[in-house]
């Protein structure tokens, strides 16, 4: 299965989660941080 490509975009401190989230996630793969 293909996974779903992600990147952050200034999300203040709840970034923190949404990163957690897709690194947790099976089908998530965290390509960027800005």
């Amino acid at each position: 299965m293909n996974k779903i490509r992600m990147g952050v975009i200034g999300l203040g401190g709840i970034s923190t989660a949404h990163i957690e989230g897709i690194l947790n996630s099976p089908d998530g793969e965290l390509v960027a941080i800005c």
